[in-house]
Parts: structure tokens; sequence; C-alpha cells
């Protein structure tokens, strides 16, 4: 069985969180990385500028569960409020859910891209 994990870099030039996952990704790993994050302090609020990379992850979460997602982002507006989300993806598979999160966005902005370049130009513009 997949070990997912999930490491992040914060990059104070430009400010942008990286955060880089590899394994499979369900919902309820989503949603318990970022608290994690949030207790032992690798994420910090007021961050504005996020990257999550998929790239060498699977998406799990079902078109269903979309919306828990996007109203994990909205419950936690310390961390998301204002913030811009890209999503890294490069497969059709995980292009899906991002897409679909994308509009639920209610005090964050979040888009999905499948290169590192397009992600940095469109949460720097």
């Amino acid at each position: 069985m997949a070990v997912t994990s999930c490491k992040y870099h914060y990059d104070p030039n430009d400010q942008i969180l990286y955060k880089v996952y590899t394994g499979p990704v369900s919902f309820e790993c989503l949603v318990s990385s970022w608290i994690d994050a949030f207790q032992s302090g690798e994420v910090s609020p007021g961050i504005k500028r996020y990257v999550v990379d998929y790239t060498a992850a699977t998406l799990e979460i079902k078109v269903s569960e979309y919306t828990r997602v996007a109203r994990f982002y909205k419950e936690n507006e310390a961390y998301f409020g204002g913030a811009r989300i890209a999503a890294i993806v490069t497969t059709p598979r995980n292009i899906v859910v991002p897409i679909l999160i994308e509009t639920q966005d209610d005090g964050y902005h979040s888009k999905a891209f499948t290169t590192l370049d397009a992600a940095r130009k469109w949460l720097l513009k």
C-alpha cells in the first residue's frame, strides 16, 4: 500500500508556501495534513499564496467531496482568507477535483495548473 506524505517549504522572497504531496491523497488526508501543519506552526495565519503540488500524488478525493474541501478552506479563514491557492496537477484524473473546488471559491481564490511556472505567474500577479 502506498504511503502519503507531504512536505512544506516557505519562500520568503515570493511569500509562497509550497505543499508537495506524494502518494494517495484522500479528503481526510488533505484536511488532517493542513490541521497538523497549523498546529505545528509549519503553516502560519496570514499566508496569501499557496502552491499545492499533486504531481507525485494521486487525488483520491471523490467528486462528491469537492464541496467539503471548499468548505474547509472557507472555515479556516485565518489561513486561507483572501489567499490564492494554486493546485498543480498533471493527469486528467487529478485535475477534476481542483477545477470543481474553484467553482465553490468563497473568500479565497483557487485554480488548477499543469506547470509550476504558470501557477507562480498567477500567484504573483
